[in-house]
């Protein structure tokens, strides 16, 4: 049996009389090619950094096992007393073809991100509920797999959900779901 004093349930660590601390959850290879359709679909997290203050950047994406395929968010600031920005990054053969950053109130509380890609109608980003850019004409990297971090930004933060769905969906499923 066990008793919470908080509003939500926590974990069970067995402690054998004495104190545990709980160690970090790990994301390690994630994500599979059978699950990931590099044509069209929707990539979602609800996530925030550890620190908002911290200068470093954590990411969350798409790879094909290398960073020269990849479609991601980056979390972070760059400098100090800089804007706190959600940045979404494109690259194929290691050729930067798209970024974006769109300004959020803190990176440390939860954000709910989405992208919708697509071949045929290329990007459309959505941040707590709002449409926040386009841009129709960029082409889908060839990407296999789900990662949590890309050249040295691991993702080192808290993850309420990350979300991948093989086909679009439309503008207001995507503002429901990324809705606060």
């Amino acid at each position: 049996y066990q008793a919470e004093e908080s509003s939500f349930a926590t974990s069970y660590i067995p402690t054998n009389e004495s104190t545990v601390t709980r160690l970090a959850d790990a994301a390690n290879g994630a994500g599979s090619s059978d699950l990931i359709n590099s044509t069209e679909g929707v990539l979602y997290a609800e996530a925030a950094k550890l620190n908002d203050n911290s200068l470093d950047y954590k990411a969350i994406g798409f790879n094909n096992g290398s960073q020269q395929e990849r479609l991601v968010f980056i979390f972070g600031t760059g400098t100090v007393g800089e804007t706190k920005r959600i940045r979404f990054q494109v690259r194929t053969n290691n050729v930067l073809v798209f970024q974006d950053d769109f300004n959020v109130t803190s990176l440390s509380q939860q954000n709910k991100i989405a992208v919708r890609y697509s071949n045929t109608t290329g990007y459309a980003f959505f941040i707590n509920g709002l449409k926040v850019g386009v841009n129709p004409s960029l082409i889908v990297p060839q990407i296999t797999r789900l990662g949590f971090g890309v050249s040295g930004a691991n993702f080192y933060g808290k993850t309420k959900c990350v979300a991948v769905f093989k086909e679009t969906l439309t503008d207001a499923e995507l503002e429901c779901l990324t809705t606060i």
